[in-house]
């Protein structure tokens, strides 16, 4: 029965043709608002010597991103001979800075190897610190790494060109072309060993996907000062603190994250779309989109200009700001403002409910019922979101191995985009009407924005970078609905404009972020963007309601105009989101161009004279299956295999004549004596990755090799229990190996793994060529990468 109200009809409000201009008015300007993101066209080779021009920089990347260049590759040296030539071809004093890089990351893996930097420095006129443009020159094994990182690479190149046109800058300026960053930071730890007491202000530019626009996506801590120049200084800002918090949460890295660590402050860009392209063979120059490549330079020269002439020495370093962009324009607020904006959000929704029950437009029940109803499509819409993707891949289980975990995204995934926003919107709108006979209009445009309102306080509790989306939009929107109240009986118009112009705001941030997140994250992530369009919808109920010819009726059981009319617009949306869905699967399919994922490996055990094809895909493709054609079931191998790998497929493979890694162990532990154990692995292979695994906690690591010491290592403990809690993983290791030494937590002697790893599956006699349109896929272990371990016990 509904609940009804007892409530005498209040003044007259907006009028339902004010409702639907002020709404096409901020659907308008939240489209105009994406847009304006969009980068600009590439300049061309012609222009001005003074300015960037992505088709300069494109001459660069034709050199560099033809191949693979991993870490130890022959490729690898090639590129790096050419980013030297290039560079002292402008002047720039070039050093290679050659070592042992190192990193233990969160997970508990930790990473060595062989790395060598191409460091340019450029000295200043009357340097107050020094300014670092970085960004690295090794990729994946199986990727050119266009994007991924050899156009930041090429755009370093060419914004060098454009400064050692003009005078020098006031400050020092470095040019850190790292190596090793792919296995894990190694090319930056080295540099950060070697240069940390020096300081400076670092600018990093990654390439996520191959698309999109050049976002400022992470920031040192006390970043009040690198902001405000960023605001200052960008040709073309977009960035958002709340992609900077769900980037740190989700545990990514860059080579800016060893830098950060070790006290280097700065900034971290990259474009952040097509994801799908992201660490695979189609990361190439045909797929990049130059535009991409025009704003990061664009950015990268006039930040390195506003750097450059600034004194670092009045950096203000000690406080961190909240900061968005809208139509290119940087708004930032000191943190100590998150809290009394947070308060003042939720106070705004509050004084809106009673200023509603004062005036007799709604009942406290009323309320109650609106806020857990409007609950509801913010759980739903992500669940739906879930499952869809649950059905898409269903249809299409190739698309499973473009993701990673909750990530992916398959290739031309637009009307799929379209799809998950139709579909959230639909769910919203859909559940208001069934609500709105009987809970009326203004208790669920209230009830909806308690919710956006205990976002924005969750998010100051949590992630004070994200707590603006709340916090900024409950008080605009219920300022806007306030002053509708007090004005908008006898002025509709002026109520409705109120309303709007409320509501805007959260409307475009929201959209901005969300639009932000479905790019980062993909469709298979998918329910984190669908709750971001369910909070949009949510701050824009109020002029909602007036569009559909709710803003009039002040009771619940008022006459309602044209209500047979109103579940079209769900259903609509609903439509909309099948069309989508059906159209993005005829677009987003494979060719030869756009190839399907296949994993494949080979592992062998010596000892046991066991050898297996195992693949990681969920769903396997049909020509891995052909050789890993079994659910796997347990350990496949005694040894445990490399990055932790999990085998989901498994084939029983012929043995093939590899010789297995050697350990030595050097100094075994003492009863009695600090527990340390001194070890020397060697890969016979010569592989291109040689793994230590051991079945203890171990707390410092010192690794040497051909004459080097690598940095010393503190592995983080794990989070859960594990039969094998320590890998150190060293990748281009010497002929004759490398040395170790551990100090394990505990006493006693541990049991030891080596296991070593080469890429590549011509060797072994099975193996068939991957037809036309099956390219590699991205996994935990390397495809198409060769395995050969055993145990040892001291």
């Amino acid at each position: 029965m509904p609940l009804r109200d007892t409530s005498a009809r209040s003044p007259r409000t907006p009028t339902t043709a004010v409702g639907i201009v002020g709404l096409t008015l901020v659907t308008a300007v939240t489209v105009a608002g994406l847009l304006w993101e969009h980068p600009p066209a590439p300049r061309p080779h012609s222009a001005d010597p003074a300015v960037f021009s992505a088709e300069r920089a494109w001459e660069h990347l034709e050199e560099v991103a033809a191949e693979p260049s991993p870490i130890g590759s022959e490729e690898n040296a090639r590129v790096r001979s050419y980013l030297v030539e290039e560079l002292e071809s402008l002047g720039v004093e070039v050093e290679i800075q050659e070592g042992l890089g190192a990193y233990s990351f969160r997970s508990s893996s930790n990473e060595v190897g062989r790395v060598h930097n191409v460091v340019g420095r450029l000295p200043g006129a009357d340097p107050t610190g020094r300014v670092i443009l970085a960004a690295h020159y090794d990729t994946v094994f199986h990727s050119p790494g266009a994007s991924d990182d050899k156009a930041s690479v090429a755009a370093i190149l060419e914004t060098a060109r454009a400064l050692t046109s003009g005078s020098s800058l006031r400050n020092d300026l470095v040019l850190l072309l790292t190596d090793g960053e792919e296995p894990g930071l190694l090319g930056a730890s080295l540099f950060a060993e070697e240069e940390a007491s020096k300081g400076g202000v670092v600018l990093n530019w990654e390439g996520y996907g191959n698309t999109g626009p050049s976002q400022l996506f992470q920031t040192s801590h006390g970043n009040a000062g690198l902001v405000g120049e960023f605001a200052r200084s960008a040709a073309d800002p977009v960035g958002e603190s709340a992609m900077t918090e769900f980037f740190q949460f989700g545990g990514s890295n860059t080579d800016f994250t060893a830098l950060r660590e070790v006290g280097f402050v700065g900034l971290d860009f990259s474009w952040v779309d097509g994801i799908a392209h992201y660490h695979t063979a189609t990361d190439t120059l045909e797929n990049l989109d130059s535009s991409s490549l025009q704003q990061h330079g664009d950015n990268m020269l006039s930040l390195a200009r506003g750097f450059g002439e600034r004194d670092l020495t009045t950096l203000d370093t000690d406080e961190d700001v909240t900061y968005f962009t809208v139509f290119g324009a940087v708004t930032a607020y000191s943190s100590q403002w998150i809290w009394p904006l947070t308060i003042a959000g939720i106070s705004g929704v509050l004084v809106t409910a009673m200023l509603a029950r004062r005036r007799h437009m709604v009942t406290v029940p009323r309320l109650m019922v609106g806020t857990v109803g409007m609950l509801v499509p913010l759980l739903a819409a992500p669940i739906v979101a879930i499952g869809w993707w649950q059905l898409l891949l269903s249809i299409r289980p190739e698309y499973e191995a473009l993701t990673r975990g909750d990530t992916g995204d398959p290739f031309n995934p637009g009307f799929y985009r379209l799809a998950l926003v139709a579909f959230s919107l639909a769910i919203l709108i859909g559940w208001y009407l069934m609500l709105l006979r009987r809970v009326g209009h203004l208790a669920l445009a209230v009830g909806g924005l308690v919710w956006v309102g205990v976002l924005g306080v969750g998010a100051a509790a949590t992630l004070p970078g994200v707590s603006y989306l709340g916090a900024v939009s409950a008080l605009a929107a219920s300022a806007g609905i306030i002053v509708s109240l007090l004005v908008g009986g006898k002025r509709p118009v002026w109520g409705v404009m109120a309303i709007t112009i409320g509501v805007m705001p959260g409307v475009v941030l929201n959209a901005i972020t969300s639009r932000s997140t479905l790019s980062a994250l993909g469709i298979a992530g998918g329910y984190a963007a669908a709750a971001g369009v369910v909070l949009t919808g949510l701050v824009a109920l109020p002029l909602l309601g007036t569009a559909l010819g709710e803003g009039s009726q002040d009771r619940v059981d008022a006459p309602s105009r044209s209500r047979w009319r109103r579940p079209l617009v769900p259903l609509s949306a609903l439509a909309l989101a099948l069309v989508f869905t059906v159209v993005g699967l005829s677009v987003s399919r494979f060719d030869d161009d756009r190839p399907e994922s296949a994993h494949l490996s080979y592992l062998f055990d010596p000892d046991t004279d066991g050898a297996l094809w195992v693949s990681e895909n969920t769903a396997p493709h049909p020509w891995a299956a052909r050789l890993a054609p079994n659910e796997a079931e347990g350990a496949p191998m005694s040894f445990p295999l490399p990055y932790r790998s999990r085998v989901e497929w498994q084939g029983q493979a012929e043995t093939a004549p590899l010789e297995p890694p050697e350990l030595t162990v050097l100094d075994e532990p003492v009863d009695g004596e600090e527990h340390s154990i001194r070890l020397r692995v060697v890969s016979p292979r010569n592989a291109e990755i040689l793994v230590l695994t051991v079945d203890a906690i171990v707390e410092e690591v010192t690794v040497s090799a051909s004459g080097m010491i690598a940095p010393k290592l503190h592995p983080a403990r794990p989070k859960e229990r594990s039969e094998w809690p320590f890998e150190l993983r060293f990748s281009d290791p010497p002929m004759d190996g490398f040395d170790v030494q551990l100090r394990l937590a505990n006493g006693g002697v541990p049991r030891l793994a080596v296991s070593d790893i080469t890429i590549g599956l011509d060797d072994i006699d099975e193996f068939a060529n991957r037809p036309r349109g099956v390219g590699s896929s991205i996994g935990r272990l390397p495809s198409d990468s060769v395995v050969v371990g055993r145990m040892y016990q001291p």
